[in-house]
C-alpha cells in the first residue's frame, strides 16, 4: 500500500515506439509516528492550518493526507511493470438535473409548455398515498466518490523525483489525493 498525489498526464513511448498515457503520482511521502500512542501513519504533504488535534497526534509537522497502517512493511512502492489497484476521488460535477443524471427525454418543446422541457415529470401516485414514494429517480449531486481502478501497469519511478508513472488515466482532478495497493 502506499499513497500520493495526482500530479497530471503525460505520454511516453515503450520499447516499440507506442505511444503510452499515463499519468503522473508524486510519492514523496513520510512516516510519521503518532504522539501518545496513535500509532503509525504514511503521510504526504504538510497542512498550513492544523487543528489543534492534528498536532496533538503528529507534533509540529501535520502531513495534509495520511493513512493510517499497521506496520513499516506493508509500506512499499509499487514496481516497473505490475498492476496495481488505485483509489480516488472522482471529480465532483455539482448539482445536476434527470435529464443528464439519469438520461430522461424531458417533455415536449410545443403544445403551449413554456418551461418544463427538462423537468423529470409528474412523481407523485395520486391521493391514495398522497407522497412521494422513496427511491425514485430525481435531481440529485453526481461525481466526488470514491473511484477504484484495478489492474493499472507501472510505467516508469522517477526515484530522484519521487514520481510514479501509471498506464492510463486515474480518477480525480490534479492534486487529488491517491491511494495505491
Amino acid at each position: 500500500m502506499y499513497i500520493g498525489i495526482k500530479k497530471g498526464m503525460t505520454q511516453v513511448f515503450d520499447e516499440k515506439g507506442n505511444v503510452v498515457p499515463v499519468t503522473i503520482i508524486d510519492v514523496s511521502t513520510k512516516i510519521y509516528q503518532g504522539l501518545k500512542n496513535s500509532g503509525t501513519f504514511l503521510g504526504i504533504g504538510s497542512k498550513k492550518h492544523p487543528k489543534k488535534s492534528e498536532k496533538g497526534i503528529f507534533g509540529d509537522e501535520v502531513p495534509k493526507y495520511y493513512l493510517p497502517i499497521k506496520s513499516v512493511e506493508e509500506v512499499g512502492i509499487p514496481e516497473v511493470g505490475s498492476s496495481v489497484k488505485i483509489t480516488a476521488r472522482s471529480k465532483g460535477r455539482g448539482f445536476i438535473g434527470v435529464v443528464k443524471l439519469w438520461g430522461f427525454a424531458g417533455g415536449p418543446k410545443t403544445h403551449g409548455q413554456s418551461n418544463k422541457h427538462r423537468s423529470p415529470g409528474s412523481i407523485g401516485t395520486g391521493t391514495t398515498f398522497g407522497r412521494v414514494l422513496p427511491g425514485l429517480k430525481m435531481a440529485n449531486k453526481a461525481g466526488n466518490k470514491a473511484v477504484t481502478i484495478r489492474n493499472l501497469k507501472v510505467v516508469d519511478y522517477d526515484e530522484d523525483n519521487k514520481l510514479l508513472l501509471i498506464k492510463g488515466s486515474i480518477p480525480g482532478s490534479y492534486g487529488t489525493f491517491v491511494k495505491i495497493m
